[in-house]
């Protein structure tokens, strides 16, 4: 018999030994004592082999042989040795076969229970303690395995380090990444030259450009250039009583400027006129003398004058000199500036304005106003005196 069939009760382990020989009472001569004792040794001898050195596997790396020292007769609950394995697993299904009693599934242990080994798993050289579990009907490695993720075991299973980058679609270390792992300010990155990064911020060597956060840490960079238009609104009359703008925004833009494109009245003989508001268009300025207004041009070959101290609004077309709305006659066309709309100051209009009166007659003149009241302005209205605005567009810009 084998260490594997002895008894813990002293006086069962009479059957014989490995040898021929036999333990039973009145079986043993003085003579053959010394060889059942060397044959008991032997037996320890090797379960020690089985169990501790381990047995190098023999087979593939998807197929392990085993042949135990001890003489497993049979497969059994809690059948155990200890193996060195002679190869790496290549991975899923594997069996292995114990002196050649019959192929059973090789499994590891994880987090729910057995399973196929991974692929490198099995590490050629080393040594694992194997068990048969009946319930199952395989052979279970019992110790030396981790449970770890996919990503571990192919970092395991990978020879070739590509491919794991390939499996986390990961970035080629280089110089470049070196190079930029080594910034240590803070502000923008920029590639100097091959293999080479600077940090860098955005700035503005004559001062015309006003630059918000330029290395962009605290936030988006904003750069601002002094001068620079912003369209702000576009309104495109149709038989419209009146123009207005209130798209407003004193705590950026600290003028404004309006373009007029043909800008045509309903009603014959009339004035164009501008008015402003400071509660965002709740109500326009329109007293008897908020205003004043002066303007000088030429037409019908002669020059021409007006202005007035005391308005209820500031003319944008000489009152003198009518608007007309004939076939032949095209409205209202120009640049108007405001001025300091932000500031509680007089708000004050510059521009130029060409038009035909209502003798077919084209009209240049230079026109400036002023309302009086020191107050900002969030708001201002197109309009003629009488009727409706026929067509025509203004489009609103704001100047930094």
């Amino acid at each position: 018999m084998s260490v594997l069939t002895y008894s813990t009760t002293p006086g069962s382990n009479g059957t014989a030994l490995a040898s021929g020989g036999s333990l039973a009472e009145g079986a043993t001569t003085v003579a053959s004592v010394n060889d059942k004792m060397r044959q008991i040794l032997a037996d320890v001898a090797m379960f020690y082999g089985d169990s501790q050195t381990g047995v190098t596997t023999g087979g593939t790396a998807s197929a392990y042989t085993v042949s135990t020292a001890s003489g497993h007769g049979s497969y059994a609950n809690s059948m155990a040795f200890r193996i060195r394995a002679h190869v790496d697993c290549a991975g899923g299904a594997t069996t292995m076969n114990v002196n050649s009693l019959g192929v059973k599934a090789l499994k590891v242990f994880g987090t729910s229970g057995v399973r196929d080994p991974r692929a490198g798993e099995i590490k050629q050289d080393m040594v694992y303690d194997c068990a048969y579990v009946t319930a199952l009907n395989c052979i279970a490695i019992t110790g030396h395995t981790i449970e770890y993720s996919v990503f571990g075991a192919s970092i395991m299973a990978a020879a070739d380090a590509a491919a794991v980058r390939t499996l986390i679609s990961a970035q080629l270390s280089d110089a470049d990444l070196t190079a930029i792992a080594a910034l240590s300010g803070t502000g923008l990155a920029v590639r100097t030259a091959a293999d080479t990064w600077a940090n860098r911020q955005i700035t503005s060597a004559n001062g015309t450009v006003a630059i918000t956060n330029p290395a962009g840490v605290a936030g988006d960079i904003d750069v601002s250039v002094s001068g620079a238009r912003a369209l702000l609104a576009t309104k495109t009359a149709s038989a419209s009583a009146n123009l207005s703008f209130t798209e407003f925004n004193n705590a950026v833009y600290r003028l404004y400027e309006f373009e007029l494109e043909n800008v045509k009245p309903a009603t014959d003989s009339v004035t164009f006129l501008m008015r402003t508001s400071t509660n965002g268009g709740a109500a326009y300025d329109q007293g008897a003398s908020d205003y004043t207004w002066g303007m000088n041009g030429t037409g019908s070959g002669s020059s021409q004058a007006g202005a007035n101290s005391a308005a209820s609004s500031i003319a944008i077309t000489d009152p003198s000199i009518l608007v007309g709305n004939a076939a032949s006659e095209y409205g209202v066309s120009g640049r108007l500036t405001l001025f300091n709309a932000p500031s509680a100051v007089p708000a004050e209009v510059a521009g130029f304005i060409n038009y035909w009166r209502d003798t077919s007659e084209f009209f240049r003149y230079s026109v400036g106003g002023c309302r009086f009241a020191a107050t900002d302005v969030d708001a201002v209205r197109f309009l003629f005196t009488s009727g409706n605005i026929a067509s025509g567009r203004i489009k609103m810009f704001g100047i930094i």
